[in-house]
């Protein structure tokens, strides 16, 4: 401090009498340093006798400049016409005199400092310099002015303000499907996973495991999307579901325990509860209808009413659209959007040969065997059975009003993503009940197209199947056990999942006897 102030006086010494008196009478007044003065200034202007000398002579020709004759008399002039506050003014004194001074001795600065103290040097300004805003802040901060002096917004504010949200959006979606991909990219190279038997549940462990692997449909699923999807009054087996799936998925275990869904089963399909051997293909039915109705996007289904069918108004492919569309209206869910096709009934009236007809949906379909005097049938043989025509010895027919022989042919009109096939093994007439053993012939492969007769639906543009689970049955009625066979629906490899057991096996391009097959899972290529 006092090398400062002896370097002020010897400067303000070299000054006019009269302004010298003012401003030595203003210093009077205070005491404190200018506050933009960097502290590290002190060390620079401690002088010596050496360094005085200088700054004597430097005085002399600032004097002698008429800079300093115009500044002396803008202060003089300014403190007699105006009442300015002393400390204010002493400040803007000094300022200006220590800036006028630093900038001729700059070659002091570098004689005795080094490039730091030539920087600190050279940023060291006035005050009001100091505080006034940038340009860009100045356009910032004025507002919009009309003719009659109302406040405007500012658009282009607003547009950065939009643009930003905008961006910020972008952000935040691209995020989410990072963390998406990211999720996928750490699930999908993880280890088929087993399933616990906690009681005579072989049933359920097999039907479970086909559509745990069943592809695309679990994608909703992985990412947490299904929480959109969820029906608020119910939801206990999807959440459930999705729970077991993702432990399945991220597990280190080779196994999980499937208890909790199978309690949220039981308490809305009672047939499950308990520890009763129960067959696998009505579970799967019962899965996917719990799953539906948790999911479905329709939650106050329309009244119900009955559909005719009317050729004399409407084509086979208006009143197809006109069934689909109104079972659509009552169910619509993620399981219907996969697993659902149609079908169209035709009965004809052996006496009037009139033609009631009748589309109906369905998820999957139950192929029953025909009599063969051979032990070993194809799948597309008990296809063309299921489609052919058949006898109904007592049907009202609605153009006669009265019981007639008629016949009935189902074919395809729509098909799903997902196809499911039952084969009916298990023959129950009366008291007699047995499991057909026929060995069934079928491919990796299936081609439904030769089944597709009159049907013009988009969904029939692509007839073409690979096989990704199999639900065998091995025993009898009395004594049996399931255990599924499945395709990883990210490695593409075979599995046989019986349990807890999982082991990796040969996929086969063609299953040539197989008596133990009872349901068969298709995706659409």
């Amino acid at each position: 401090m006092s090398g400062f102030k002896l370097y002020r006086s010897r400067i303000i010494l070299a000054l006019s009498s009269q302004a010298y008196k003012r401003a030595h009478k203003l210093s009077s007044q205070t005491s404190t340093e200018p506050e933009f003065v960097d502290q590290s200034l002190n060390k620079q202007i401690k002088l010596n006798d050496q360094s005085f000398i200088k700054i004597q002579q430097n005085e002399q020709k600032i004097m002698n400049q008429p800079i300093q004759n115009i500044e002396t008399q803008k202060i003089n002039s300014n403190l007699q016409k105006k009442e300015i506050n002393p400390i204010q003014t002493q400040e803007k004194q000094e300022n200006s005199n220590i800036k006028i001074i630093l900038q001729n001795n700059n070659t002091i600065s570098h004689n005795n400092s080094n490039n730091k103290n030539e920087t600190i040097s050279n940023i060291i300004i006035d005050k009001d310099v100091l505080i006034q805003p940038t340009k860009c802040e100045q356009k910032k901060e004025l507002p919009l002015f009309n003719g009659q002096n109302k406040l405007q917004p500012n658009n282009s504010s607003q547009q950065q303000q939009q643009q930003q949200q905008q961006q910020q959006i972008k952000q935040n979606n691209l995020l989410k499907e990072q963390n998406s991909k990211a999720l996928k990219k750490e699930i999908k190279y993880f280890k088929a996973c087993g399933l616990h038997n906690i009681g005579n549940t072989c049933y359920f462990n097999s039907a479970l495991q086909c559509i745990i692997n069943t592809p695309k449909f679990n994608d909703k699923f992985l990412s947490d999307e299904i929480k959109q999807e969820l029906n608020p009054k119910h939801k206990s087996v999807a959440l459930q579901y999705w729970k077991l799936l993702k432990q399945m998925r991220t597990t280190n275990n080779t196994s999980e325990n499937p208890v909790q869904l199978k309690q949220v089963i039981s308490s809305s399909t009672k047939k499950f509860g308990g520890h009763r051997q129960e067959d696998s293909q009505e579970f799967l039915r019962a899965l996917l209808t719990c799953l539906h109705e948790d999911l479905n996007r329709i939650t106050g289904k329309p009244i119900y009413k009955e559909l005719t069918a009317d050729l004399n108004k409407q084509t086979l492919e208006e009143i197809s659209n006109t069934w689909f569309n109104y079972f659509k209206g009552r169910d619509n869910s993620l399981v219907t959007d996969y697993f659902t096709g149609q079908l169209l009934s035709r009965v004809t009236c052996s006496v009037c040969k009139n033609q009631s007809l009748a589309f109906d949906n369905f998820q999957d379909l139950s192929l029953a065997f025909p009599n063969i005097s051979g032990n070993q049938i194809t799948l597309e043989d008990m296809l063309k059975y299921y489609l052919s025509e058949e006898n109904i010895n007592q049907y009202t027919c609605g153009k006669c009003r009265q019981q007639r022989k008629c016949t009935r042919q189902l074919e395809i009109w729509r098909l799903p993503d997902i196809l499911v096939i039952h084969l009916k093994r298990f023959y129950y007439k009366g008291p007699m009940k047995k499991k057909i053993n026929i060995d069934v012939k079928f491919g990796a492969k299936l081609d439904l197209g030769q089944f597709i007769i009159n049907s013009t639906d988009k969904s029939t543009l692509n007839c073409n199947y690979n096989l990704y689970g199999i639900v065998k049955h091995y025993g009898d009625l009395n004594f049996g056990h399931y255990f599924a066979e499945c395709k990883h629906p990210f490695t593409l490899k075979w599995y046989q999942l019986n349990d807890s057991s999982v082991q990796e096996i040969k996929p086969k391009v063609s299953y040539e006897s197989d008596n133990s097959a009872y349901l068969l899972l298709y995706s659409r290529i």
